[in-house]
């Protein structure tokens, strides 16, 4: 079997005796033996066709309308036990997302149902609205695990169901993703029963699309000054005829009068800028989201030297190993290479999202965990790097003089990205992640670790985007 094909299958056999866990409260081992004994004999199988769509069809059909409408959601997986008892795990998703909508703070909650907090909840069901209350506690046993209860949520589901908590308008909103395709659903809001204010913004929100703000029209305006006028690439501070990818961004920038820097925070006015060229054919762009080095605390490899010199190659342009010390060039090594959930690349590396963190692993014989990010810090980065964001096409000419210039053409714009999903995303092998280490006169330096994703997979992270067509000014 091809080592794709084995990653699919794995990664399948996961997802299936998870859902099995869930929906019938069983330990880990025995839902993956009871997977394993339906599928025996049956391995000859598209294991990345059913990778690709291993999600039932309501569920991936929701989750694709909230991406559409910018609504972030954390996933709650009902089981028996949940039920039973009334009492549900606060996991880091719906931690994350309370506290990032200032609706509740576990943190600062101190333990005991003395110091039970509730608010409103709204269930949107197939007939309409219903308002009940939540409740957000820490329980004085298990260290004051976080703990929460949407009252009488036993009528609204059974167990295996995914739930989706999301916050809109500052109230609780929960969905119920296997059960109600909510696309359908809202294209009819006259059957939808209205009994609020509040209800009735909810269900605006959910029908209306996003608009660009005040500050994205402002930068549209400046951009459009400057469509069908070529921009010229930076000069190049080596002799290197070679075409950087930061080229197109930095014409653009320079365009704008935003001076060159390497800020984690967004570009003009909180509005993130991210240009490049055109490609041709089928092949689309991949785009550096951001940049994050790993918890070196939590990390087995305390370093980039130490990881480079486990999983790298020896440095391949002899011009730079001239530049290297001469006590290192024998054991000098670099590494490029794009890092996924999906498959082991050539160099055996490989990553996997476990108990909210990312992990980078070697699989050669056995899997050996080497690098670890930490979930809330990669969710903070992206808040930080995209609550607006220019996605900016250009299409690359040459001028008279040979040199390289860029025609704006076309813009997409896109807000408020789906942060809660964030690691979902990295398990689903939608963003990558990229090294790109290596010497820089004589130096080891590591350009990232980026965070990566496909052009056609930015609407997996961000809601629908305005598409701004400059081609024909």
């Amino acid at each position: 079997m091809k080592e794709e094909q084995r990653t699919a299958m794995q990664r399948v056999l996961s997802y299936r005796a998870f859902r099995l866990m869930k929906k019938e409260g069983l330990p880990k081992q025995i839902a993956e033996e009871r997977v394993i004994e339906d599928l025996r004999g049956d391995y000859d199988r598209n294991w990345v066709a059913l990778d690709a769509k291993k999600r039932p069809e309501t569920e991936e059909r929701n989750h694709t309308f909230f991406t559409n409408k910018g609504i972030d959601i954390a996933s709650i997986w009902v089981t028996p036990v949940m039920l039973k008892k009334s009492i549900a795990d606060a996991n880091n998703a719906v931690r994350f997302l309370l506290k990032q909508e200032s609706i509740h703070d576990y943190d600062s909650q101190a333990q005991g149902t003395e110091n039970r907090i509730l608010k409103d909840v709204i269930y949107v069901t197939d007939k309409g609205f219903l308002a009940k209350k939540i409740s957000f506690y820490r329980p004085m046993t298990k260290q004051g695990d976080p703990r929460f209860w949407p009252y009488q949520m036993g009528q609204f589901c059974s167990p295996g169901d995914e739930l989706g908590l999301a916050v809109i308008d500052g109230v609780c909103v929960l969905f119920n993703l296997s059960k109600i395709d909510y696309h359908k659903l809202l294209q009819d809001t006259e059957a939808m029963e209205v009994q609020t204010p509040v209800q009735k913004a909810i269900l605006n929100f959910l029908v209306d699309n996003l608009g660009l703000t005040p500050v994205a029209n402002e930068l549209l305006q400046r951009i459009k000054d400057f469509v069908g006028v070529p921009l010229p690439a930076p000069e190049a501070k080596s002799d290197s005829k070679k075409k950087r990818d930061t080229d197109v961004g930095m014409a653009v920038e320079m365009a704008l009068g935003i001076p060159a820097n390497s800020k984690k925070t967004p570009d003009y006015k909180g509005i993130e800028l991210k240009a490049w060229r055109q490609k041709g054919g089928r092949r689309d762009n991949r785009h550096t989201l951001f940049c994050q080095v790993p918890n070196w605390h939590l990390s087995p490899c305390k370093s980039i030297r130490e990881f480079v010199k486990l999983v790298g190659y020896p440095v391949r342009d002899t011009s730079e190993l001239q530049k290297i010390p001469l006590a290192e060039q024998k054991e000098a090594k670099e590494l490029r290479c794009t890092v996924s959930t999906k498959v082991v690349n050539s160099q055996k590396l490989g990553l996997r999202v476990d108990n909210d963190q990312v992990i980078e692993f070697k699989d050669e014989n056995q899997m050996t965990d080497l690098l670890v990010w930490d979930g809330d810090l990669l969710r903070r980065r992206l808040a930080e790097k995209h609550p607006e964001t220019f996605w900016i096409s250009c299409r690359s000419i040459k001028a008279a003089n040979s040199k390289e210039e860029f025609l704006v053409e076309k813009i997409h714009y896109t807000r408020k990205p789906l942060i809660a999903q964030f690691l979902s995303t990295i398990e689903e092998g939608l963003v990558t992640l990229d090294h790109m280490i290596g010497y820089r006169d004589g130096a080891l330096s590591e350009r990232g670790p980026a965070f990566k994703i496909h052009e056609h997979d930015l609407n997996k992270i961000f809601p629908e985007n305005i598409e701004i067509d400059l081609s024909n000014p």
